[in-house]
């Protein structure tokens, strides 16, 4: 089942993606606001939880074995699925850029690692295969081992859970609700400063805390739209 939370915008251009992606089912979950604050992301955060909530709720009275998570504002490829199954992974994610309002951040990616000081750093560039190249990428789902020149598995793990396009199994979903993170910090490398977690870094850890890792696709390269 493909799903798409709201609060009643969904882009023409992610519509459109929808589409073509071939889900069996389809979800566009609306929700209209009902967190109030001051704080932009506070009130962002949560309000976006409530509706992944009910969107959760709705989904898992059906009998399907997986679910995509795609924002109204993503654009995912057509393969999207085909690939991020391909990962065989419990939870399996897209790439696509940081938005910080109607600004697309160059140089972040909603994706990324802790480092030894407890910072958390987005990745600063996908690891994708391009069309046409041959799948020799040092990263990726299989990557060439120059010692004895065979492949391995070894997939780019995300401590970040990117909710705007990731796919995981019912099993995971039947297990976690989704938190705002708005409550819980963080500190994020090069900047130096705390700030909250937000959902998408808060579910990562949620998943960590169950013992499932996030996987990124070397496949599955997105827009998002500004």
């Amino acid at each position: 089942m493909l799903i798409i939370p709201t609060a009643g915008d969904v882009r023409t251009e992610t519509i459109e993606a929808a589409k073509m992606i071939g889900a069996d089912r389809s979800l566009i979950q609306v929700s209209k606001p009902i967190h109030e604050s001051e704080n932009h992301f506070v009130r962002l955060y949560k309000n976006a939880t409530h509706t992944r909530n009910e969107a959760r709720d709705f989904a898992l009275k059906s009998d399907c074995s997986h679910f995509l998570w795609i924002d109204s504002d993503v654009v995912p490829p057509p393969n999207t699925i085909e690939q991020l199954a391909k990962m065989q992974s419990e939870v399996a994610g897209g790439w696509y850029p940081v938005r910080d309002g109607k600004k697309i951040i160059d140089g972040r990616w909603v994706a990324g690692t802790f480092n030894e000081q407890g910072e958390f750093t987005n990745y600063h560039f996908p690891w994708v295969i391009k069309d046409g190249d041959p799948d020799t990428h040092p990263f990726g789902d299989r990557c060439l081992d120059l010692k004895n020149m065979t492949y391995k598995y070894k997939p780019t793990i995300s401590h970040l859970a990117p909710l705007g396009c990731l796919l995981m199994s019912r099993e995971v979903l039947e297990l976690l609700e989704f938190q705002a993170g708005t409550d819980l910090p963080v500190t994020l490398a090069g900047f130096g400063v705390e700030t909250m977690r937000g959902d998408c870094l808060q579910f990562g850890l949620q998943l960590q805390d169950i013992g499932v890792t996030t996987h990124m696709s070397p496949r599955v390269l997105c827009r998002h739209l500004p």
